[in-house]
């Protein structure tokens, strides 16, 4: 049936199909093939965005290593800024599980893109400095996070502290200076 919707190119028909199919098995990776496809014939076919996340999510809750149903998640966050709260919210705690600190970094600086609030963004910063410090080893980038830090919070003695202790080993005490 769902060969025949799709030739046909009946594609509301075939995402309905897929959903039942997904919903009648009891084998979970065959949910999980069937919910990725699911995904895909909403987001492509349906463009119906806010649908195929849930697919793609629905996946995820089955499967967390699901390689395809990230990818995808991870290309809508690229490419739909109207999602990016949402996307943000499914992939944060997989990458924070994972332990995968250079995504992590990365979706806390598309978050700071979604953040008004100084006090957050302070938090957000603070966030970005441990990792690249702690997970990344990477101080440069910590000293930047760090400098956006106090951006937001010029008053925060930790933040200064934490700028002093980066920028001695770097030899980087112009950007001190400056902050």
């Amino acid at each position: 049936l769902t060969r025949i919707y799709e030739r046909a190119g009946k594609h509301a028909e075939l995402a309905e199909t897929l959903a039942r199919q997904a919903e009648a098995t009891m084998d979970e990776s065959e949910q999980c093939v069937l919910l990725y496809r699911l995904g895909e014939v909403r987001e492509v076919q349906l463009q119906d965005i806010g649908e195929a996340i849930s697919a793609y999510s629905d996946v995820l809750e089955r499967d967390a290593s699901h390689s395809a149903s990230r990818s995808a998640l991870e290309r809508l966050l690229a490419t739909r800024m109207d999602e990016r709260p949402r996307l943000i919210g499914l992939l944060e705690p997989l990458y924070e599980q994972d332990g995968d600190f250079a995504r992590l970094a990365d979706l806390f600086g598309t978050k700071l893109q979604l953040q008004d609030d100084s006090f957050e963004r302070a938090q957000l910063y603070a966030r970005i400095a441990e990792i690249c410090r702690d997970e990344l080893g990477d101080p440069v980038r910590a000293m930047d996070a760090v400098g956006g830090w106090l951006a937001e919070d010029p008053q925060n003695d930790e933040a200064l502290e934490e700028l002093l202790r980066l920028a001695e080993p770097l030899q980087r005490f112009g950007e001190v200076a400056l902050q």
